[in-house]
């Protein structure tokens, strides 16, 4: 009997002393998360995963933050198997008791995207968005210091539109972004990618409307180039330029913005201007080839061959 009692014990104080380790391990793994030191929650999440296998009480909340730690390292493939882990090995009756269900999907949905998987990603992010809620209930987890991992309604939407534009779906984009708006219109994003996919419809006027509402919200360089890109489709050369010229007074080292820059002026065959601008966009992103063939482009317009030639064999 004596035997039989301290085999009870000791298989009390493992199972005891495993759970406690393992709840080390998230708290760890929560920590180095939050903090921004990826590699360390890495490792104590996947030796969280590991001791927990697929029956545990927090095997899939293990799971998910294994996948948003490799998401924060970009590498989206990890992510993807980790958060789809974490769905499949949920426990249904209870997965939702404190909203994990929502960012389980979200996460998952956006690892697909920045994966270029965009059918995939609408596809996961349709589910977070029938499940997330307009605000964030103060018991749902993960947060850490007031920071949250969960997704409201409306940033679903936002990323759901953002699936949309990549996969060239402008109109289920537009779609989307309008109902993110909707539900909160304090961010300026939603406005400038809502534009940017009026764009692609031709649709300028729309699109400037959009731009001005992002630039009341908060100024930034985004804005400004995308109402360029609006007022270039319009043909109206002077008004992009002045976009273009105050994104890139907000932000110098914005590529994209010299590069845009570039272009209109070359529409108004100010070859010297442009010249001036594609270099400054090749030298800010000297990796971008088509940088450097606008820049090659434009000598050869001014007769400048050797300059051409140069360019034309970057980077």
């Amino acid at each position: 009997m004596k035997k039989l009692n301290l085999i009870i014990m000791l298989v009390s104080l493992y199972l005891v002393t495993g759970c406690a380790s393992d709840v080390h391990l998230i708290t760890e793994g929560e920590n180095a998360l939050f903090s921004g030191n990826y590699d360390r929650a890495i490792t104590d999440l996947t030796a969280c995963v590991r001791a927990e296998g697929d029956k545990g009480d927090n095997s899939s909340y293990c799971s998910f933050l294994l996948g948003k730690a490799y998401f924060d390292k970009k590498r989206y493939s990890e992510a993807i198997k980790y958060f789809k882990r974490a769905i499949d090995i949920a426990p249904r009756a209870d997965s939702n008791t404190y909203g994990l269900l929502p960012a389980w999907y979200f996460w998952l949905g956006r690892a697909y995207s920045a994966n270029g998987q965009h059918k995939e990603a609408i596809a996961y992010l349709k589910k977070a968005v029938a499940i997330a809620p307009e605000q964030i209930p103060d018991n749902w987890w993960p947060k850490w210091k007031g920071r949250t991992l969960q997704p409201t309604k409306a940033s679903c939407y936002f990323w759901l539109g953002y699936a949309y534009y990549n996969d060239k779906q402008f109109q289920e984009a537009i779609n989307a972004f309008k109902r993110s708006i909707n539900l909160s219109s304090s961010a300026p994003d939603p406005y400038t990618v809502l534009a940017a996919s009026y764009i692609q419809l031709k649709k300028y006027d729309k699109a400037i409307t959009a731009t001005k509402r992002a630039i009341q919200i908060k100024p930034n360089s985004f804005a400004y180039v995308t109402m360029g890109n609006a007022y270039h489709g319009k043909k109206q050369f002077n008004e992009a330029i002045a976009a273009y010229k105050k994104a890139i007074e907000i932000d110098p080292n914005y590529s994209a913005a010299f590069r845009q820059l570039g272009l209109t002026l070359s529409v108004k065959k100010d070859y010297n201007g442009a010249a001036r601008a594609f270099k400054k966009a090749a030298e800010l992103s000297p990796s971008i080839l088509s940088y450097w063939t606008d820049l090659a482009i434009t000598y050869y317009r001014m007769g400048q061959y050797y300059k051409a030639l140069d360019a034309g064999g970057r980077p």
